[in-house]
């Protein structure tokens, strides 16, 4: 499992308790990558498809040294974990059988309302997905960078 994350961490500097939050700073600089405080902690998603391969695809583009990704193969089995753990992202796939990504957004909104969603669909398009309570919404194929990027506070949109 990810190393948990309990959103912003309390220090002292010269006696003064400062909290120090886990938001990254995008780079203006340097143009490609993120920066992030030494204090801050990794980013965790959790991955949803029920496509073996895509699910492994991008699990491994997502990862990185600032990203601990873990895995579902259903929307049944990501609900679970997102009970059971703490993730500051899930990336899901729209259509899958029992429980759709449409219908796992909406429950994550409810009961882990710090969860962010971002949903990947190649048949549905951002106009229907509007009102839905996610982050952002990717059209298949898309670029595994730009949605690291998007994760790790880069770009506004992807």
């Amino acid at each position: 499992m990810c190393p948990a994350l309990d959103g912003s961490m309390i220090h002292t500097v010269a006696g003064t308790p400062v909290a120090l939050s886990r938001t990254p700073v995008w780079d203006e600089n340097h143009g490609i990558g993120v920066t992030f405080p030494k204090e801050s902690q990794m980013v965790s998603v959790l991955v949803v498809d029920d496509e073996p391969g895509a699910r492994t695809m991008l699990a491994m583009a997502l990862k990185g040294p600032d990203i601990c990704v873990e895995t579902a193969s259903s929307g049944l089995d990501a609900l679970e974990l997102v009970r059971a753990g703490d993730y500051d992202w899930v990336v899901s796939d729209i259509k899958m059988p029992k429980l759709d990504g449409i219908s796992l957004s909406r429950m994550i909104a409810e009961e882990s309302p710090d969860t962010r969603v971002i949903l990947v669909s190649a048949v549905l398009g951002e106009e229907e997905l509007s009102d839905l309570p996610i982050a952002a919404f990717c059209s298949k194929p898309f670029d595994p960078l730009k949605i690291q990027m998007f994760i790790l506070g880069g770009p506004q949109t992807i």
